[in-house]
């Protein structure tokens, strides 16, 4: 406070239970511009806002109900358990909390978290590799060839890794992200939304080297 001002402090990434009402929107966006086949959404996760607000929204949104669709965030810092905390800990500031895991307001956080990872409501997979903002020659190999293939920019800290570990789980399990509900909207098919949060500033810190496996 300065004064008669009051100012009002944004926590990194916007990530508390205000910022999280735009990806509860969010979830309306993808369903009102996508068909009903969407199964799963897939997003990267570095402050866990973007995270909570998916899956408060995948929760109350119909058609994700009916088709069960799937929330798998891969963190590109911190670990598992630090993302189902924010979790819970934006829940319980919301006060969804009870409707969504069925915890009293009085459940202590480090009970809170374990709630949020046995509940399905949201997966958490590791896509940091060596380290937060440490990039190996493969991740910005990775980044170029998409911006190559596709015209779209992904960058090599938090969308380009989180896109690599997908393709990779993708490889490794294709029937993992088959239709989770039959004889719902999906039908058989499967839709897989990958919410692209930006990230292009950090482009810049791997140009150089994007633009060698660009042109050799």
């Amino acid at each position: 406070e300065y004064g008669a001002r009051h100012p009002y402090v944004i926590p990194v990434g916007g990530s508390n239970g205000c910022g999280t009402w735009g990806y509860i929107g969010c979830v309306d966006e993808i369903f009102s511009q996508t068909t009903n086949t969407v199964t799963h959404v897939v997003v990267a996760t570095g402050s866990g806002g973007t995270a909570a607000g998916l899956a408060i929204g995948l929760h109350l949104h119909p058609t994700a109900q009916e088709n069960r669709t799937k929330l798998t965030c891969y963190c590109v810092c911190d670990d598992e358990e630090y993302f189902y905390t924010h979790a819970y800990e934006t829940f319980v500031e919301m006060g969804a909390h009870a409707s969504l895991l069925g915890v009293a307001d009085d459940t202590p956080a480090e009970e809170g978290w374990k709630r949020v990872r046995d509940s399905g409501i949201m997966e958490v997979r590791q896509a940091k590799g060596l380290g937060y903002a440490v990039s190996r020659p493969a991740d910005i190999r990775f980044v170029s060839d998409v911006a190559m293939r596709t015209g779209l920019i992904f960058d090599p800290v938090y969308t380009g890794k989180a896109l690599r570990a997908f393709c990779d789980d993708v490889k490794k399990d294709p029937e993992a992200w088959a239709p989770r509900v039959s004889g719902t909207s999906s039908g058989t098919s499967t839709t897989v939304v990958f919410v692209h949060t930006g990230g292009a500033h950090s482009v810049s810190a791997s140009a150089v080297q994007m633009a060698k496996d660009a042109w050799f």
